[in-house]
């Protein structure tokens, strides 16, 4: 999986080319490509086999790198994935969340992630601040703009909530 992104990346116009006409790449042989904009919180996974993933908030000094975005369905109100809220956001980003604590299906979006060597991972409902109705209004009105810039989005079409994982 890993060799056939970074091909389409490298070598496919079609596949780094957005909906919107913007053109995205990292690490391609053409330098005049650029990684997509990281969203203002992604998920930090860290390298494969650390215990936890942070929450990290860039800055317009942060470089520009490649992140993969997750679709979801949350599921019903029993069922609902864990959430960054405002008394959550601290611990989501110092220490981090350990991954026994992430539903199957966003640790199955850790396991990828860092498998395909991407450093930066999307998810809703850690992303955005869930009971912050500012943080709400700016980071939702950007979800378009976040899964278009994302150099993969990977969605669990077939799980009903988070906890079904996406394989």
């Amino acid at each position: 999986m890993r060799s056939w992104l970074w091909q389409c990346v490298d070598d496919h116009p079609k596949c780094r080319t957005t909906l919107s006409g913007k053109i995205f790449g990292f690490g391609s042989q053409n330098s005049s490509l650029d990684a997509s904009k990281l969203p203002f919180r992604v998920l930090d996974v860290g390298s494969p086999g650390s215990p936890l993933v942070k929450l990290v908030e860039t800055t317009t000094e942060t470089p520009r790198a490649p992140y993969v975005a997750l679709s979801h369905c949350w599921g019903p109100p029993d069922k609902q994935p864990l959430k960054t809220t405002l008394h959550t956001i601290g611990d989501h980003m110092h220490p981090g969340i350990p991954l026994d604590r992430l539903p199957q299906t966003f640790a199955d979006a850790v396991w990828v992630t860092r498998e395909l060597g991407i450093r930066y991972l999307w998810i809703d409902s850690l992303c955005i601040i869930q009971d912050s109705p500012a943080d709400w209004e700016t980071e939702s009105h950007k979800m378009g703009s976040i899964y278009e810039g994302a150099t993969l989005t990977l969605g669990a079409a077939y799980a009903r909530n988070s906890s079904e994982g996406l394989f």
